[in-house]
This record gives C-alpha cells, structure tokens and sequence, in this order.
C-alpha cells in the first residue's frame, strides 16, 4: 500500500504548498510507502519551477495529475508541457498520468 501528501496551494488547507515542503514530510516520515502526489494545477501557485519541483520529488513521486493553471482543458493554460515531461522522464517516473479538469462556468 502506498501513501501520497499533496502539497496544495495557499488558497486550500492551511498545511502543505510546495514540493519542497512535501518532501521534507516524506523523508521524515522516512517509509518507503510513503510519497508525494504532485499537481501541476497547485504547483504553478506554488513552485518556482515546476520541472525543479519534479526533479527534487525524484523517486517520491506516487502520482502526477497534468493539471492547467486555471483548471480548463489540456493546452490551454501557460504550463510549458515538453519542460514537465522531460522532467519526469528524467526522475525516471513511469506511472499513469491524470488530468482532471472542471467546467467552465458562465
């Protein structure tokens, strides 16, 4: 069984917002079983850089959600996609990747 900690921006709970601060959770946890689920949709808040965010959660890494900045549909938002995959090829992550968007309102 697997555990992930989210780290979600300063406008949700009040506990976890950056990579970095996941990660520092995960290696005091210090248990195999316990990893990150990053969220680029949280991580363009938070993260100076979301390809460094991934390559510091490197093997901590549990899940990854492909989320735009402003929650719409893939390729709509300023993420520099190729810049994240090559990212997370290079941290070696081969795990599914979610997507999840929301409807526009109005």
């Amino acid at each position: 069984m697997t555990l992930a900690v989210e780290a979600l921006n300063r406008f949700e709970p009040d506990i976890l917002h950056t990579t970095r601060q996941a990660c520092e959770v995960a290696d005091a946890v210090n248990n195999p079983a316990f990893k990150l689920m990053l969220d680029t949709f949280h991580m363009t808040m938070e993260d100076r850089s979301i390809p460094d965010a991934i390559r510091l959660a490197e093997d901590r890494i549990a899940h990854f959600q492909a989320n735009v900045n402003h929650r719409s549909h893939s390729g709509t938002g300023h993420i520099d996609w190729p810049a994240v995959m090559r990212a997370l090829a290079q941290v070696g992550y081969g795990e599914p990747i979610s997507l999840g968007t929301v409807p526009a309102s109005g």
